[in-house]
């Protein structure tokens, strides 16, 4: 237990000497915040080795991602591109570039630049990043201060990328993209945010933002693992016809959503996602898994 948790401190240490170098450098007028990973083991377990350490997540808008990109580079790390169509399909239709990288002690770091918290083919009003990012707060992780969502935005973006992972047909057919440990974020950093994360607070900015469906949906299957009083008056609160909807179907689009022939339980359980759907997927499905497969990798 002890290595694991020296081990988890290591990287940690080694990840973040890399950040600090980045958000030393960054101009002031560039807007960030680094999500998921560690701040988010923050925000939702007050420490920063409870959830399994990945890459790093910087959140810009779009118009920073240039800047970004060269401050990256000029510090050692470089993404490659299989070509230039590649890289104008992943800015046109994902919401990040693919993963920087740079060898460093014992492994390597990756850091992903994110310029959405919506997916490509998402067809509802876009939030305007630099806005999103306005109120980050200041966390420490590993030594280093960093910028990170505020509990409510960190909701807001948390959902949506779990709503993404459920339903992209890349992520059903590359990974098992639904993990109990996906709902456990949510329910933590929910109940350990109660106040920034109240039902009136979140159903306001899921208001203003046209997303209470996607609210409703993963609070929907959170409180299927967690059975929580407070969180089911969450779920009741978002509760939409649309919303009830989406719960049997998987897709990110109207054009490619289709209905799961199992239940929630077997998605959960499943070793294999993308059997359980395959033979549903048209030519036109198997196409766009694979070139995201070669502007993307294997996730």
């Amino acid at each position: 237990m002890g290595s694991n948790a020296d081990a988890k401190r290591l990287i940690l240490l080694v990840q973040y000497d890399e950040v600090r170098k980045i958000v030393d450098v960054l101009p002031d007028n560039i807007p960030y915040a680094i999500v998921k990973g560690a701040p988010l083991s923050m925000l939702a377990y007050n420490s920063c080795f409870r959830r399994k350490i990945g890459d790093v997540d910087f959140l810009v808008s779009r118009e920073s991602v240039g800047k970004v990109t060269q401050v990256l580079e000029e510090n050692g790390f470089h993404t490659e591109y299989q070509s230039r169509e590649d890289k104008l399909i992943a800015l046109m239709y994902s919401h990040q570039t693919r993963p920087f990288v740079k060898n460093t002690p014992l492994w390597k770091t990756y850091i992903d630049v994110n310029y959405d918290i919506f997916w490509g083919e998402y067809e509802g009003k876009r939030i305007n990043m630099d806005e999103f990012l306005r109120d980050s707060i200041e966390i420490e992780v590993a030594g280093c201060r960093v910028k990170t969502l505020n509990p409510l935005k960190t909701m807001i973006q948390l959902v949506l990328h779990h709503y993404k992972e459920m339903n992209s047909l890349y992520h059903l057919a590359i990974h098992n993209s639904i993990t109990m440990s996906m709902f456990a974020d949510v329910y933590n950093l929910l109940k350990n945010n109660i106040s920034d994360v109240s039902i009136d607070n979140l159903y306001r900015l899921s208001k203003e933002y046209g997303i209470v469906e996607y609210v409703f949906y993963v609070l929907f299957y959170t409180s299927e693992l967690f059975r929580d009083s407070i969180l089911k008056k969450y779920v009741d609160c978002f509760r939409t016809e649309k919303g009830e909807h989406l719960l049997s179907c998987y897709g990110l689009c109207e054009r490619e959503r289709k209905e799961w022939k199992c239940d929630f339980q077997t998605r959960l359980a499943a070793k294999d996602l993308f059997s359980l759907i395959k033979d549903q997927l048209s030519l036109e499905d198997m196409e766009k898994i694979n070139r995201n497969r070669l502007v993307f990798g294997e996730g």
